[in-house]
């Protein structure tokens, strides 16, 4: 992976970390792994990425989990676990109204 699609991919993670979630479009993955096909390595070092942003850059003891939502579009969508020391937790919108 070049350096500059590494501060993209890193961009990316620290909208996971903000905001929760986030899509990436599958195309730029191909760009940002030179690749044709993605592999397993590719989703390892996304998380082994997501570690080390976790523990060394924002100093978290522990890391949260990511999940993504599988779907038929043009996007790799994200999601974390919440954040224990932020007291984050994870809600049902309909147990708003």
């Amino acid at each position: 992976m070049h350096k500059r699609h590494e501060a993209d991919l890193e961009r990316a993670l620290d909208r996971l970390m903000l905001q929760g979630a986030v899509s990436i479009p599958w195309d730029e993955l191909y760009i940002w792994f030179n690749a044709e096909r993605l592999s397993k390595a590719m989703y390892k070092e996304i998380i082994e990425h997501w570690k080390e942003l976790c523990t060394e850059t924002w100093q978290y003891k522990k890391v949260p989990e990511l999940s993504v939502l599988k779907t038929n579009t043009s996007l790799l969508t994200i999601f974390r676990e919440p954040f224990e020391e932020e007291d984050e937790e994870i809600v049902l919108l309909q147990s708003w109204t």
